[in-house]
C-alpha cells in the first residue's frame, strides 16, 4: 500500500473525492502550513486485492453486460474476475451448461477478496451471487446502484455499501480492505 500526501484547497477535495481517481481513498485531513489549505493523505490498497464483476449477463446485449465491467478494469489496479469471459449467452439451456456457469461463478467469487455489484434491474444469478458471497462466505459488497427504483431490502442487508457511482464504490473497496488490514 503507498501513501501520498497532497496539498489541496478545501473545495477541491470534493472535486477529488467525486473523481475517485484510479479508486484513491482519503484517509485523513490535516491543516497546512498555508492557510485555507489542507493536506489529504491517499491511500491505495487495491494492488493486491481481486474483486469479482458481478452483474446481469442472461438476456443482456454486449454493451449492457460489459460497458460497467470495462470502466471498472480501467480504474481499478488490482485484479478483477469478469464471468464475461465465460459467455455462455444463447446457450444457457444445453445440457451440462447452467451447471459450468454457476460451478464457475461460485469458484470466481470464493477466489475473490470482494464483490463489485452492478445493479440497474433484478437478475436472479445476481441475486444468488450476492447472497453466497455475503451470508456463506462474509465478503465484501458493494453496489452500484443503476436502478430508478428503490433496492430491495434483501440487496441492502446482504451489502456493505450502495452508491450510484463507479468511482465511491471503489473507493468504498478501497476503504474496506484498509479497514481490515488495519484489524
Amino acid at each position: 500500500m503507498s501513501e501520498a500526501v497532497v496539498w489541496i484547497k478545501p473545495l477541491s477535495l470534493r472535486c477529488l473525492l467525486e473523481s475517485g481517481e484510479n479508486g484513491a481513498v482519503m484517509t485523513t485531513l490535516r491543516r497546512s502550513p498555508k492557510p485555507g489549505d489542507i493536506a489529504l493523505c491517499i491511500q491505495r490498497n487495491d494492488m493486491n486485492r481481486t474483486i469479482y464483476l458481478c452483474g446481469p449477463i442472461n438476456g443482456r446485449t454486449t454493451e449492457d453486460a460489459t460497458s460497467w465491467r470495462e470502466t471498472v478494469k480501467q480504474r481499478w489496479n488490482g485484479g478483477y474476475l469478469d464471468p464475461m469471459r465465460r459467455d455462455y449467452r444463447g446457450r444457457e439451456l444445453e445440457p451440462g451448461i447452467a451447471a459450468e456457469i454457476v460451478a464457475g461463478d461460485i469458484e470466481d467469487i470464493q477466489a475473490s477478496d470482494a464483490i463489485l455489484v452492478f445493479f440497474d434491474k433484478p437478475s436472479v444469478g445476481t441475486s444468488m451471487e450476492v447472497f453466497y458471497a455475503k451470508h456463506v462466505l462474509g465478503k465484501p459488497v458493494v453496489i452500484i446502484d443503476a436502478s430508478d427504483k428503490p433496492l430491495s431490502p434483501w440487496l441492502i442487508h446482504h451489502s456493505d455499501h450502495q452508491t450510484k457511482h463507479v468511482s465511491v464504490a471503489l473507493a468504498t473497496l478501497n476503504m474496506i480492505f484498509n479497514r481490515r488490514d488495519e484489524a
